[in-house]
């Protein structure tokens, strides 16, 4: 079984030398690392370079800045491994992890592996495991009732691609790419390779530590045309799970809701000082969120079913007091209320900024 680690490179250096050697430090070798720079302008590709040197198992492709999803495509066209594996830049992976996932796939064979992981603190000082189940589902039932595995928990599929190994025939038979969007393509990527999959072995084997980032440090992370991008991901939910189970009122709740979730953060992000928006510009900026149709849609379906939507996302992660605020959020829409949405979302700032303090010790500029 050979493994094919792909990660895309863009201006990590002060990260990506530990996470190759958290690789290349492991027993276990039978992989093959795809560096992809992707137009770093720091010194990330030197690093590489010198990583790489003497290190045949170690690929580095440089290309222009693309975004990740892009990079990880173009290191999918090299990946000659049975599987393909898709770590970020700035995290790492556990020790002996590659042959964790060695052990499970030859325990059982399945089309998509999901694993456990951890959160840690970047001073390593507060880590948080998130479990998964052991378990293996056939890719019917999953599609069947795919709102058991698309909220936080220990069957949760969506979300990012680094807890979980993919099949590389499936991925090149079925031309499964990552979307050319700067933000959440793995949602994407996932999506569309789920529906391709025939089964899914989920494993509690915590593979890969990811690092928590501060409030502002998240936020950077987030382009002036964020809403347009969750807009396209919704879409692309709506397309893809809606065939699975067209009567699933499950399903679309949680992917309008979620949807609403994320736009309401669209609000928050006006605020980054990098967007450089005066109070004018993120009132008119939260209105023209509030007047698009997509979001009317949203809303709309939400508050067509508003109870059994409140009763079904309460069973997840979600706090009351958390889906209270969003449905007074969702009102504020409908009545288009943005000076009002406009506070809430600043005062909802200060509170992740605490949550975040509180939970993990991170420290917000």
């Amino acid at each position: 079984m050979k493994l094919s680690i792909i990660i895309p490179v863009y201006n990590v250096e002060k990260y990506i030398k530990k996470t190759i050697e958290s690789i290349t430090n492991q027993k276990y070798d039978d992989y093959e690392l795809i560096l992809v720079n992707d137009g770093s302008t720091d010194k990330s590709k030197e690093i590489c370079e010198v990583l790489a040197n003497g290190n045949n198992k170690i690929k580095l492709i440089n290309i222009e800045n693309s975004g990740s999803g892009i990079a990880r495509n173009v290191g999918i066209d090299y990946a000659t491994g049975e599987y393909c594996y898709f770590p970020d830049a700035d995290d790492v992976m556990t020790e002996n992890s590659l042959q964790c996932i060695n052990n499970v796939i030859n325990e059982i064979k399945a089309d998509l592996y999901v694993f456990g992981y951890f959160i840690v603190k970047r001073d390593g000082n507060i880590e948080i495991r998130k479990n998964r189940v052991n378990d293996y589902k056939e890719g019917k039932d999953i599609k069947k009732h795919y709102e058991d595995y698309m909220q936080e928990g220990n069957t949760y599929i969506q979300g990012a691609p680094w807890n979980k190994v993919f099949k590389t025939e499936i991925i090149k038979k079925y031309n499964i790419q990552y979307p050319n969007l700067r933000r959440n393509q793995d949602e994407v990527f996932i999506l569309r390779y789920m529906d391709k999959a025939n089964s899914v072995k989920f494993s509690d084997d915590g593979i890969y530590k990811y690092y928590m980032n501060s409030l502002q440090d998240e936020w950077n992370k987030f382009p002036k045309n964020y809403f347009d991008i969750r807009t396209k991901v919704y879409e692309e939910f709506k397309d893809i799970i809606g065939k699975w189970n067209k009567s699933n009122l499950n399903t679309k709740s949680i992917i309008n809701y979620s949807y609403i979730s994320l736009v309401l953060r669209c609000m928050e992000f006006s605020f980054n000082p990098k967007w450089s928006l005066d109070k004018k510009g993120r009132k008119e900026y939260i209105k023209s969120i509030v007047q698009d149709k997509h979001v009317k849609e949203a809303i709309s379906f939400i508050i067509s079913n508003r109870e059994y939507v409140k009763n079904y996302i309460t069973k997840g992660d979600n706090t009351k007091l958390k889906v209270l605020i969003i449905f007074y959020q969702i009102m504020l829409i409908e009545k288009e209320k943005i000076g009002a949405l406009y506070f809430v979302s600043k005062m909802l700032i200060y509170i992740r900024k605490f949550y975040k303090e509180i939970k993990y010790g991170i420290k917000n500029k």
